[in-house]
């Protein structure tokens, strides 16, 4: 039911897979400094149909990957997502890309962090 991921560098389509099968249970799912995370991550996220709780949790020096408005649409199959969580997965002028989420009606909570201009 919970599962927590930390540290798992270059995660795909595949690595996401035994979670994203029909008999997955999974409702809360971390994904915490999964560095260089392929957008087809989120394509898989979107066949966790269970998921009530998705928190995808980077910092501003991990090697991300930003997600674009078509990765994003792929949440929208989270009809049972109450909590949703972008940290540093998203650019300042991309955070109007989340209107695509507006399928998310069992959403409670959004949490977002962006990177800011950080000083050399």
């Amino acid at each position: 039911r919970n599962v927590h991921l930390e540290g798992f560098d270059a995660l795909s389509k595949i690595g996401l897979a035994p979670f994203c099968a029909p008999s997955s249970c999974v409702e809360r799912l971390v994904l915490k400094h999964c560095q260089e995370m392929s957008e087809e991550c989120l394509q898989s996220l979107g066949q966790m149909v269970h998921l009530e709780s998705l928190h995808i949790v980077h910092s501003a020096y991990d090697d991300t990957v930003l997600f674009g408005m078509e990765s994003l649409r792929h949440l929208n199959a989270l009809s049972s997502l109450k909590s949703l969580s972008l940290f540093y997965v998203l650019g300042n002028e991309d955070l109007s890309n989340l209107r695509v989420l507006r399928d998310l009606d069992s959403l409670e909570t959004l949490n977002i962090a962006v990177e800011d201009e950080i000083d050399s």
